[in-house]
């Protein structure tokens, strides 16, 4: 069996850095943590400003000796491009994809609905038009909310993705303050 190598693990135990906590609190500080997953931070992981949450981040790297940061911030620098390809994907392919089928699927339904309107709606009764109008609306409206449902879970890795990548970005920063003030050069 061979052993497979886990970078996240890597400097969880080299450093105690475990990138879901990190990012759970980071989550907490910009608020767009989900209320169920704030029962998994202490309350001194809940940082409400910027400056303490930076010193908590500092903290997890001090005991690291300059190649140790290095690689700490390759490490970091690796996950922060993969976020990033991952928001790049959904930009330039997943989500246009997404609204043309939508498109397709939802306006040729609208049009359908539009034209037998207006074929069968001028000799009904007044009656007979309200009932069809009533039962059109609310297929529009279930259709609606079908495509916003299935847009948001489709594009849920994006949006994780996006919180993601600015925490991976302020975690960028604040190491390469550091490896500017230790003068270590990549």
């Amino acid at each position: 069996m061979k052993h497979k190598y886990n970078p996240k693990q890597y400097w969880k135990n080299k450093i105690g850095f475990d990138c879901n906590k990190e990012l759970l609190i980071y989550q907490y500080l910009c608020g767009t943590i989900k209320r169920r997953k704030v029962k998994q931070l202490d309350e001194a992981e809940k940082f409400q400003e910027y400056k303490t949450w930076k010193n908590h981040v500092k903290k997890s790297f001090t005991s690291c000796d300059n190649d140790n940061l290095l690689e700490f911030y390759h490490f970091i620098k690796s996950n922060a491009r993969s976020c990033n390809n991952i928001l790049e994907t959904y930009t330039h392919f997943a989500l246009p994809l997404i609204i043309a089928v939508i498109a397709s699927w939802f306006i040729p339904k609208l049009l359908d609905s539009a034209i037998l309107n207006d074929s069968q709606m001028q000799s009904s009764s007044f009656l007979e038009q309200f009932i069809v109008f009533a039962i059109n609306s609310v297929l529009i409206i279930l259709s609606f909310l079908i495509i916003a449902f299935l847009f948001i879970y489709f594009m849920k890795d994006y949006f994780n993705s996006k919180n993601e990548a600015v925490f991976w970005k302020d975690y960028l920063e604040i190491i390469e303050i550091e490896m500017n003030s230790r003068n270590i050069k990549e």
